[in-house]
């Protein structure tokens, strides 16, 4: 029986002067939301020379920056050096929240273990603005805007049956005084 551990640990030796360069381009999110799920997608580049091990969290924060909802897209995955990661995530708020809302995203280096190196202070954030709109919100709306438009068009045709109905009136009565009305006869000497 043999026992023991079979593995390998590669590591790399640079030449020159060590560069550690994270960027995250582009961060899409999108400015108008309707109901409770923003979907979001993100580039992460290493554009050093070392391969980098990172986490990236999503949030979603409310108006006063109280966490709504999270996510995980990356979780302590390597990236290799002059490489991209492509990442999506998608961020569910519980309830129906509406108005401005903001997308976080934190980018971290950690170690093999998944724990924060440096402290964080190579953390990369950026934040996004969003407006969360609820369905039944929208559907109010619509169905308000249509209860408008069904009552003016109710209005205007009950105002043209008006109009058309008096100018009848109008044209019955004049009908009905020419009828009465008595010609002089020609014939008769004055």
């Amino acid at each position: 029986m043999i026992s023991g551990r079979i593995g390998a640990r590669v590591t790399l030796r640079v030449k020159g002067t060590l560069v550690e360069r994270m960027e995250v381009r582009p961060f899409e999110v999108p400015a108008f939301v309707i109901g409770n799920t923003v979907d979001t997608t993100f580039l992460l580049r290493n554009g050093g020379n070392t391969d980098r091990r990172v986490t990236a969290d999503l949030l979603l924060l409310n108006g006063s920056g109280k966490q709504m909802a999270s996510a995980q897209p990356i979780p302590a995955k390597l990236v290799f050096a002059e490489h991209n990661r492509e990442a999506s995530g998608t961020l569910v708020a519980a309830g129906s929240p509406i108005g401005p809302h903001t997308v976080r995203l934190e980018v971290t280096p950690v170690n093999d273990e998944g724990e924060v190196l440096d402290a964080g202070k190579d953390r990369i954030t950026i934040e996004r603005r969003v407006w969360l709109v609820p369905m039944w919100l929208i559907a109010a709306v619509v169905l308000f805007i249509v209860l408008i438009i069904g009552r003016a068009a109710v209005v205007v045709i009950g105002r043209r049956a008006e109009q058309k109905a008096r100018s009848r009136r109008s044209a019955e009565r004049r009908r009905s005084d020419e009828d009465e009305y008595e010609y002089p006869d020609a014939d008769r000497d004055a």
